[in-house]
């Protein structure tokens, strides 16, 4: 019984660390929380299988300088926005759509993802370990000033 209790407390020790590790991870997330998340390997593996459509919120030298191959520009700062991210959910049924920015520290993929729940498109997620997490993970899908 006694070992049953140091294992609960182990396990529910590492649950908790692993929470708080999260949350300084990315500070933000605590603040949006009706903005739905996507993890860098998921938002992967529906990029190989062409299920999301990934898209930049950034500004146009944000994006020119480097970006994920193959998003679409959509800057949140665009006066259209939710009206082009509605059109691109419209075209693309069944398919999520991935905002992103600067990574932890930037607010953008979160003020999109949630301008779009607002505007009443669904399937918006934020991707908000941003370019810098992209661009170290897969180097070879990345554009940097127009190339890989």
């Amino acid at each position: 019984m006694r070992l049953l209790t140091k294992a609960s407390l182990g396990i529910l020790f590492f649950l908790l660390t692993a929470s708080v590790c999260a949350a300084d991870e990315f500070p933000y997330r605590k603040d949006y929380p009706g903005v739905g998340i996507i993890e860098l390997v998921d938002l992967k593996a529906g990029y190989d299988r062409d299920e999301i459509i990934i898209v930049d919120v950034r500004s146009a030298l944000e994006f020119d300088t480097i970006h994920i191959n193959k998003a679409i520009h959509i800057p949140m700062a665009n006066g259209a926005f939710e009206q082009n991210i509605g059109r691109l959910a419209a075209e693309n049924p069944g398919r999520k759509i991935a905002v992103y920015c600067n990574g932890v520290t930037c607010l953008k993929s979160y003020n999109a993802a949630q301008r779009a729940k607002d505007a009443g498109v669904a399937g918006v997620f934020s991707f908000d370990a941003g370019i810098p997490a992209w661009a170290t993970a897969y180097p070879s899908e990345t554009l940097l000033l127009g190339r890989r």
